[in-house]
């Protein structure tokens, strides 16, 4: 829970528990007490949580030996195992536009 205060958590921590409170009523508890603060909801994504996203997936995209192991992929794939990843890229590549384009409109 995003409240910062031990007494604030520790209470909070009782009434959901003796509510027995689901996680999404959890959640819309704590953004109303955080409102009653006067402090605005909590973002569940930042642009460093994103940025932190978007490198890790970045970095999955390509095996450790590096281009070198892509082609020993590549070479050892069947035609509908290249033709399903080449969908996937394409896809890829679509979204990664879709998302550039979105930030460069807000910039």
């Amino acid at each position: 829970m995003p409240l910062r205060e031990e007494r604030l958590m520790r209470d909070a921590a009782h009434h959901v528990s003796a509510m027995k409170l689901t996680v999404d009523d959890t959640r819309t508890y704590v953004a109303v007490l955080r409102t009653d603060q006067g402090k605005p909801p909590a973002p569940r994504l930042t642009p460093a949580r994103w940025l932190k996203r978007v490198k890790r997936a970045q970095a999955g995209l390509v095996p450790a030996n590096g281009k070198r192991g892509l082609e020993k992929l590549a070479a050892d794939a069947t035609k509908e195992e290249r033709a399903e990843l080449m969908q996937a890229l394409r896809d890829l590549m679509a979204q990664a536009k879709s998302l550039s384009d979105m930030l460069r409109k807000k910039a």
